[in-house]
This record gives structure tokens, C-alpha cells and sequence, in this order.
């Protein structure tokens, strides 16, 4: 009996033992070979201007940090937004900013850059003569400038960019302005992630044959379109280099923004409802409006339906018009390209 006792003293001791090592359990670090490995930073990424004169090279870690990881994110529509920073939570994010002169592979001394930046959204102005990119911080995204022949960076905004659509920021065609997606100045407070329906949901299989791929992270409920708008909304304010801005663009869901060659007209492309439950944001219905220079609306080019329904196959697309653009050689012209054959790879093309 005092051996059975003792058995059992041993057993509780040990498991006494292992639940403490468990509690106590922190992340740990592999040998110095394997983590010089895991710490080996990736090939910086590369922007050279159109005139071969500046290249940037922008450093980026390999893997996010635990804090990165920790973030709430918020899957709607086939996006996932970090609803902290109201930008996209899968962006690629760099920590370091270099300027090369391509000519003599000398490094320009940069002052005035953010402590502890996370930069994204880097491009060129039209006339080769700024740097602009987002840095992300706690409290959101903000736009910065970097004069290219001085060196100097300086911030243009608050952080109150809006990333969720992929972008955040547009070059005005002069150079000396951008035209910025901002979290609307009077934005009503967040929906409720769950809201008490008024009636059931009712979705129907019947009718036309429409195969449809799967998607992920789809509108479920009227409470995720609600969400939906809040998260992509945003106004468009025209920014000066000197920090000054003004309302250019009432608010909507704006999925681009494209100026023609010779800068005079734009086409804004707005996410519109319905809103469909089985395809991402990108088949919603969208408008191609038309506005001038002074952000006055011309005329609606194209009002796109949803796209619920595409064929099968892989060089399946939508009907009606698509991929509409600026010509590249000309003032100010549209091109799209429109399936002749209802968009099926079965159909003979009429």
C-alpha cells in the first residue's frame, strides 16, 4: 500500500511539474545557425524614375512580427482590413529607404524620414522631381513627400489615409498635387457586427444555370455591407506639396482613380449596390465617371452590372465592357476590350 502511495505521490508530482513548465512556456530561439538563416533579409525591392536617374531601394523583413501577426483583421467583400489602421492588413509593408544616383552609385543623404517607419505605396511623380509613399503607423496611414534633389522628407497628412481599396493615394498630373483617399470627415460610427435581423435570409438556387467559383471572405448579412461601406468609403482631397487640401471628391467607394495623358479629364471608378454574397467587391456593380480638372462630373461612361455569372474555363470573362483605359499615345481617348462572344470560349465569336 506505501508503494502504491508513493507511485502516486511521483505521478502528481510530475504532472504538478509539467502543467508549471507549461504555464511558464515562452517562445523559444532555434540555434544560431538555423536563426542566422530565418534572419537573412530578402533583396530589397526596386523603383528606378523614368528617367534612369534615381534608383530607390526599399528593405523588407522576411516575416512579420508577433505584434504584425496579433492585429485584428477584418475579412469582407475579399478584403482583409486592419480595422486599426483602416488600410489593408496583408500590404506590403518596408523599413527602409535608400536613394541611389544611378550615374555615380552614390547614396543621397536623406533627412527628415519617420522614426520606426512602415512604408508602402511608393511611386514617382510624373516629372521625376518627388518620392511619395504611405507610412503606417498605430494610428493610421499617413502620405509623405521626398523631394528627390534635396533629400528632404516631409509629411503631407494626418494618418487618416484610407488603404482598404489597394490604394491610397493618386499623382495629380502636374506634379505639385495629389489626389488622396481620406476616411470621410464626418463618418458615422461603426456597425454592429451583429445586427437583429428584420426577417430571415433568403437566398435561391433556382432559375438560369450559373456556374460560380468559390471565393473567400464573402458579404454574409446586411450588418457585413454595412461594414462594407464604413471600412471603403472615402472622400478624395486634393493635396498640395506645401500640406494644404481641399474636398475634391464627394465620399464613395472608390476602386481607382486614372487621369488622362494630357491631364485634363479623369476617370473615377466607384463600387455601387447591390452587393452580392457570393463574389468579392471586384463584381459588384461599378460606375466609370467621367469629371474634368476642376473634379467636375462630365458624364457617366459606363455603368457595369454585377457579375455573378462568368462560364467555365479559363479564358472565360464578363460581357460588356472591360478593362477600360486611357490610350497611352493619345490626349485624352477611352479603350476597353468587349468579348464578341458573350464572354463563353464556346460560343462562336459573332
Amino acid at each position: 500500500m506505501a508503494n502504491k502511495n508513493l507511485i502516486f505521490t511521483v505521478i502528481l508530482f510530475m504532472m504538478m511539474l509539467s502543467s508549471q513548465s507549461q504555464n511558464a512556456l515562452k517562445y523559444q530561439l532555434p540555434p544560431k545557425e538555423i536563426l542566422e538563416l530565418a534572419d537573412i533579409r530578402p533583396q530589397p525591392a526596386v523603383r528606378i524614375d523614368s528617367r534612369n536617374k534615381y534608383m530607390v531601394l526599399l528593405e523588407r523583413y522576411a516575416f512579420k512580427t508577433l505584434e504584425e501577426l496579433a492585429q485584428d483583421e477584418v475579412k469582407l467583400a475579399g478584403l482583409r482590413i486592419n480595422p486599426q489602421t483602416n488600410g489593408g492588413s496583408r500590404s506590403t509593408v518596408y523599413y527602409g529607404l535608400d536613394l541611389i544616383l544611378i550615374a555615380s552609385g552614390q547614396s543621397v543623404k536623406l533627412n527628415g524620414l519617420p522614426e520606426n517607419p512602415r512604408f508602402g505605396e511608393v511611386s514617382f511623380s510624373p516629372d521625376d522631381s518627388q518620392l511619395a509613399f504611405t507610412n503606417t503607423t498605430s494610428d493610421g496611414i499617413e502620405l509623405w513627400v521626398l523631394n528627390l534633389a534635396t533629400g528632404e522628407a516631409k509629411r503631407l497628412t494626418e494618418p487618416r489615409l484610407n488603404g482598404v481599396m489597394g490604394f491610397s493615394y493618386e499623382w495629380g498630373p502636374d506634379s505639385k498635387s495629389l489626389y488622396v483617399m481620406c476616411i470621410p470627415e464626418h463618418r458615422r460610427p461603426l456597425p454592429a457586427d451583429k445586427v437583429l435581423p428584420i426577417g430571415p435570409s433568403i437566398q435561391e438556387t433556382t432559375g438560369s444555370k450559373a456556374p460560380v467559383r468559390t471565393y473567400q471572405d464573402m458579404l454574409r448579412s446586411p450588418a457585413d455591407e454595412a461594414r462594407f461601406d464604413y471600412y471603403a468609403k472615402a472622400e478624395v482631397q486634393k493635396v498640395s506639396l506645401d500640406g494644404t487640401s481641399l474636398r475634391w471628391l464627394e465620399p464613395a467607394i472608390y476602386s481607382s482613380l486614372d487621369f488622362s495623358p494630357d491631364g485634363n479629364w479623369l476617370m473615377a471608378t466607384t463600387v455601387e449596390r447591390p452587393y452580392s454574397y457570393i463574389v468579392p467587391f471586384y463584381r459588384f456593380p461599378a460606375n466609370y465617371n467621367l469629371f474634368d480638372g476642376q473634379g467636375k462630373l462630365i458624364k457617366l461612361f459606363y455603368a457595369k452590372p454585377l457579375v455573378e455569372e462568368i462560364p467555365t474555363g479559363f479564358d472565360a470573362v464578363e460581357k460588356g465592357k472591360r478593362s477600360i483605359g486611357w490610350r497611352a499615345d493619345k490626349p485624352a481617348t477611352l479603350v476597353w476590350a468587349e468579348a464578341q462572344d458573350e464572354g463563353d470560349p464556346a460560343v462562336e465569336a459573332s
